[in-house]
């Protein structure tokens, strides 16, 4: 995860600290506005059941519904809680507040320890599992958890079950919601089987994943899995294979019922990418929460002896998507205990003796991995429903493309795309109308201007069309991104940068500098409307300018409208909403107040957040005199209508006559077509903009 957009804090607000997506239990149970509600089993194999997991202060009632003040001990005369708890009065009755080690008894008023009676078959140790509270055996080597985890059974294998627990680091009480077991039995000839289980508030997933490695074990060959995942009311099922081989690897996956193929090449010497598969990925991005194998797989390939930061070439099975990882060691990192930090993900791996990893911590969401005990993961999917091949059309071809680089105001370098139209072979170039593609604050690179939506490579397509229509373009990689250095950041800074992309783009060859024109898409119209009012700088005049879902003003309100609107599509109650938004609420307020005690939030350093958040660009978008194209689809869970009025009202106030607002029905944020019940799960397929968007662009470029 690299940078947060709109979309990324809608995200946020439904996965405050987890990796994963579930039903909504929980929806209605405030614990008294003083703790939170997670799914427990009151006992060992019993369901789940919504209970409150209380501020310091306060302690569950009888029902575990509540949070009610726990300094009030005048009912816990005589009540011992067993030597291992402290006793409060909670609704009028004694009730024991438990040490870690134990569980509370059926009567409330003790603490039981579940592995009294437990002797993991004299090769183990019994401890507690976080995540169910029931007994689970430890065992020694030569030894496996038996299937309800109250034994040790031989194996030949003295490591055959690793399993991680995921828990939060700023919640500890709240125990663990998920965990992941990887059988490495059949490791000596490189098959792996893996399966996962998160469950969290609405939120749910279930994987299995089987790895075959190749004979080095420390590339893959091939790779199936299966993954079945909910959010509030809405559920989809992904399916899907990888097959490598010396040139490329073959996917085949289908997500819901669209089933889409894809063959990623692989440089003539280079080794084959790695696969990041597992965690939490929609819509399109991922916390970090990925697979053990592949965690391990990186160990193996990264250069101790180089150190540094290293490259390293990935895929993603379920989304089609080649790219490459940042891996640096950490300054912990010793050759007996290594430790890796990957940036983009904000995530550091801690590793054991053998090579898996120890730890896996996400350092900006609070939550961990951690190696522990847990029973293997069962798992019980929906059948796949039939699949039905996705081939989305390709983009037009012939555009002459040039790699240019350039400068910034304060020297930063920053390189791009200009992709020019087709000339006709032995005609005379005559000067070409160009469009700037804005990058922002949040583009992965010159082709993706969404990092969260990494297989929508919007710009790219977009440049392939404009040129097969007649209009030169120039796409750039955002500062500290793609092959542009890296530099301040600041709301000024991404403007020079703009303003420096506008100049080389009006001094390239045969580029018609009388008709140039600028878009930007979402936040980045931030930057091109404040590029509009700072002037066009170097005599390169913008003639035109289209804004795609733009962010015109009241930021704070629409990036709480991207959070509710994504929410209320799946289906989750208005308390809940309302719950899980009042920690972005918070955080935008303190930032606009000055109170926010952080350097940086959700990837930006603070300062910016000041001013994309106090950005009022409605005046500036009414005195371009220039004629304006605001688009936008009527299925967009990003862009609030409110916008969209904004951009119309500061028109009719400055009696600008030439703005032009366009929705188009059944087109989302990236201009790919899908409905709110998609919930972003066609932008994860292979990427295509919706031909609507490409007729209205075109068409009021060639009208204007």
């Amino acid at each position: 995860m690299r940078l947060y957009s709109r979309l990324a804090l809608a995200c946020v607000a439904v996965l405050a600290t987890a990796c994963s997506k579930s039903n909504d239990p929980c929806a209605d149970f405030d614990c008294s506005g003083h703790g939170r509600c997670t799914m427990v089993a009151p006992t060992a194999g019993a369901a789940a059941v919504p209970t409150c997991s209380c501020d310091s202060g306060y302690a569950p009632s009888p029902s575990g519904w509540l949070c009610l003040r726990g300094d009030d001990t005048s009912l816990c005369a005589g009540v011992t809680c067993s030597g291992h708890g402290t006793c409060v009065s909670a609704a009028g009755k004694p009730r024991c507040v438990c040490d870690a080690s134990t569980t509370l008894g059926a009567d409330g008023t003790s603490c039981v320890d579940p592995c009294a009676k437990v002797g993991c078959s004299g090769h183990g140790l019994c401890a507690m599992d976080p995540n169910t509270q029931a007994a689970l055996c430890g065992c020694d080597a030569g030894y496996r958890p038996s299937v309800d985890g109250l034994a040790c059974e031989a194996t030949s294998d003295p490591s055959s079950l690793l399993t991680w627990v995921l828990t939060s680091t700023d919640r500890p009480d709240s125990g663990s919601f998920g965990h992941i077991s990887l059988d490495v039995s059949q490791m000596s000839t490189g098959r792996l089987v893996e399966t996962e289980s998160l469950d969290y508030f609405v939120l749910g997933a279930k994987l299995r994943a089987v790895y075959q490695l190749d004979a080095s074990g420390s590339a893959l060959a091939s790779l199936t899995f299966d993954e079945q995942a909910s959010e509030g009311k809405v559920s989809r099922r992904r399916a899907g294979t990888a097959t490598v081989s010396a040139s490329s690897v073959a996917l085949s996956f289908q997500r819901d019922a669209s089933v889409a193929m894809v063959l990623l090449p692989i440089a003539s010497g280079a080794a084959a990418p790695l696969p990041m598969l597992g965690g939490y990925d929609h819509p399109g991005w991922t916390l970090g929460c990925f697979s053990p194998v592949f965690y391990r797989l990186v160990l193996q390939r990264y250069d101790s002896k180089a150190g540094g930061e290293q490259q390293i070439d990935t895929f993603v099975p379920e989304a089609g998507l080649a790219q490459q990882v940042r891996v640096v060691a950490d300054a912990k990192s010793t050759d007996a205990k290594p430790v890796l930090s990957f940036p983009d993900y904000r995530t550091v791996v801690t590793y054991n003796k053998d090579g898996w990893p120890e730890t896996v911590e996400l350092s900006n969401e609070g939550v961990i991995w951690t190696l522990t005990l847990a029973t293997p993961v069962a798992l019980n999917m929906a059948p796949l429903p039939a699949g039905t091949p996705f081939m989305p059309a390709a983009p037009p071809s012939g555009a002459v493309e040039t790699t240019i680089t350039f400068t910034s105001k304060d020297s930063t370098q920053l390189a791009g795309t200009l992709a020019a139209p087709p000339q006709t072979t032995g005609s005379t170039p005559t000067p070409q109308p160009a469009v700037l593609l804005v990058a922002d604050m949040r583009g992965a690179d010159r082709d993706t201007p969404l990092s969260e939506l990494p297989t929508s490579a919007l710009y790219r397509h977009l440049a392939a069309h404009l040129a097969a229509a007649g209009f030169a373009s120039l796409r750039y990689d955002p500062r500290g991104k793609g092959s542009s250095a890296a530099g301040p950041q600041s709301l000024t800074a991404f403007r020079d940068d703009a303003r420096a992309a506008l100049t080389a783009l009006a001094g390239s060859a045969n580029i018609d500098t009388s008709r140039l024109y600028l878009l930007s898409l979402g936040a980045g119209s931030t930057i091109a409307i404040d590029l509009l009012a700072s002037g066009d700088g170097n005599g390169a005049a913008v003639k035109g300018y289209i804004a795609l879902a733009p962010l015109v003003n009241d930021a704070p309100a629409a990036f709480i409208y991207a959070a509710t609107s994504h929410m209320q599509a799946a289906g989750f109650s208005k308390n809940f909403i309302s719950h899980q938004t009042k920690p972005i609420d918070d955080a935008i307020k303190a930032i606009v107040d000055d109170t926010f005690s952080e350097s940086e939030w959700n990837g930006l350093p603070v300062p910016m957040w000041k001013e994309l958040l106090t950005f009022d660009g409605a005046a500036a978008l009414g005195a371009f005199g220039g004629p304006t194209l605001v688009l936008a689809g009527d299925e967009d869970l990003v862009t609030p209508p409110e916008q969209l009025k904004a951009a119309t009202d500061a028109a009719t106030a400055a009696n600008k006559s030439n703005l032009t607002l366009t929705t188009l029905p059944g087109v989302a944020y990236t201009l790919a077509a899908g409905k709110k019940a998609d919930l972003w799960e066609r932008a994860l397929l292979p990427y295509a903009i919706d031909s609507s968007a490409v007729t209205a662009i075109v068409g009021w470029l060639q009208a204007n």
